[in-house]
């Protein structure tokens, strides 16, 4: 990408900022209806306020038990265009605010035989929070022991990048013309592939007998999100039932820490597939807590363990993998591969890699090369994952919807990075610009003193264009 990303969005309003004022006035009305003494089941909502995206659900999740109809004012009816396609129209949500849904998708289907592939996987285009990518699918792909792991798709071509003829724009799924996409698929490599993230020893085992499908009150509604957050604590299979084919019999199926049975999804706990939100900690009739504390007294969560589901905070029994979902935040420290990824980065610290600051929403990430551990290695890969967008591609105000695609150059929102990596005292190290075939290109100065790299990137004023991909890698040994 050779062209700054823009601040397209110059009208955007902050919805994270709206957002608690919209949950205090709900507050304020569900408290209003607990003193109410008669019946109350449907909410008329008005004003500029519902011109947001799925603001009526908003309100349902935190009022409850009530129907929220949105009565918009004639200036706003008369000039949305009713007749949109929604193929035109795309969604988005952050998967760390919501502590990561997808997990689902590993918890029950993952029996306790058998392996389990993700055929595939991606955050489609648009998507704001597409820079989240790497701290999500490769990590707990790899803690949960999948064995296998997709991106769909076109991940690289094998033609010739240089012919304009492939030089497009992205699509809902490109990654091989997405620069974010292909820093993220260099990092699941190491993550996912060398395994750098230790799968998770204990097991839960889920009993998904007959008896207990039935006795579920709601199963068409499918299992409980709230649930299946425990596989981002440690392990978690599915009880095999039924006989086994001839290939499995000879498989050990690991002795479970306890079994537990499957729930139904709760109203107040459903996650919806396209609605922004963020997770409120609302553990309503779900045996998470219940389960956590076991985890706890079994020695599994020990003390250090930092994991408290009404902050949303889930930190693995591996200590390499840490979801803050309210502030955004994933940390992955591994002996070879450390991650940090936020919508708000400031001073923050995985290990080897510190006191990251961040001036817009971002991964940074670092991993070795030469499957050293990083302080000891000599050529690893630094990846600053921002934004992206295509070039006329248009949104709504609140950047939930993408009504126009947008046509090449693709753009790459820039921003300045600061960071301090430990390494090997006794080398010395250059930081260079990659383009998205690994040329290196002019290289950055950096501070190195007393095995500390101090690092600041400004993306923008990078010479030869804006970049996800660096490389830092040792001149001599000492």
């Amino acid at each position: 990408p050779q062209v700054a990303y823009k601040e397209t969005f110059t009208k955007a309003v902050d919805v994270d900022s709206i957002t608690p004022i919209l949950y205090d006035i709900a507050g304020r009305v569900r408290a209003q209806l607990n003193n109410y003494i008669g019946s109350i089941d449907k909410i008329y909502v008005t004003g500029s306020v519902v011109a947001m995206n799925n603001i009526d659900l908003y309100f349902e999740e935190a009022i409850g038990d009530v129907t929220v109809e949105l009565l918009k004012p004639h200036f706003l009816a008369n000039n949305i265009e009713a007749s949109k396609k929604m193929k035109e129209i795309m969604e988005v949500n952050s998967a760390i605010a919501l502590a990561f849904p997808n997990i689902s998708s590993f918890t029950y289907g993952h029996f306790n035989d058998r392996p389990l592939g993700i055929t595939e996987y991606n955050y489609c285009f648009w998507n704001q929070h597409r820079y989240e990518t790497p701290a999500t699918f490769p990590v707990y792909a790899s803690f949960q022991d999948i064995s296998m792991l997709t991106i769909h798709a076109d991940a690289v071509t094998n033609s010739d990048l240089r012919d304009m003829k492939y030089r497009k724009e992205i699509a809902p799924f490109s990654v091989q013309h997405s620069p974010s996409m292909r820093a993220s698929e260099l990092l699941a490599t190491s993550l996912f592939l060398r395994q750098d993230i230790k799968p998770s020893k204990p097991t839960i085992e889920i009993d998904m007998s007959k008896e207990n499908l039935s006795a579920l009150p709601s199963q068409i509604r499918g299992f409980d999100g709230i649930q299946a957050k425990l596989s981002l604590l440690t392990g978690v299979r599915i009880k095999t039932y039924g006989k086994r084919p001839d290939t499995l019999k000879k498989v050990k199926i690991p002795t479970p820490l306890f079994t537990i049975k499957p729930q139904s999804e709760n109203k107040n706990n459903t996650f919806g597939i396209w609605i922004e939100k963020v997770y409120n900690g609302n553990m309503s009739g779900s045996d998470l807590p219940q389960n956590i504390e076991k985890l706890r007294e079994l020695g599994v969560l020990d003390k250090s363990n930092k994991t408290n589901i009404a902050k949303g905070i889930f930190h693995s029994d591996t200590k390499e993998i840490l979801l803050d979902a309210k502030n955004k935040i994933v940390k992955v420290s591994t002996p070879k591969t450390e991650l940090i990824t936020g919508k708000v980065l400031k001073n923050q610290t995985a290990n080897n890699l510190s006191h990251v600051s961040s001036t817009i929403p971002a991964t940074v990430a670092i991993t070795s090369l030469d499957n050293k551990k990083i302080d000891q290695s000599k050529r690893l890969f630094f990846a600053y994952i921002t934004q992206e967008a295509n070039s006329g591609m248009e949104a709504s105000f609140d950047q939930f919807y993408l009504t126009k695609m947008g046509k090449a150059p693709i753009l790459l929102r820039t921003g300045k990075l600061k960071a301090e990596l430990k390494l090997d005292p006794n080398k010395t190290y250059k930081l260079y610009p990659l383009s998205l075939n690994g040329e290196r290109r002019a290289e950055i100065p950096c501070d190195f003193q007393n095995g500390i790299l101090k690092i600041e990137i400004d993306t923008h004023a990078l010479p030869n264009g804006p970049t996800t991909l660096f490389e830092i890698a040792s001149t001599n040994d000492k």
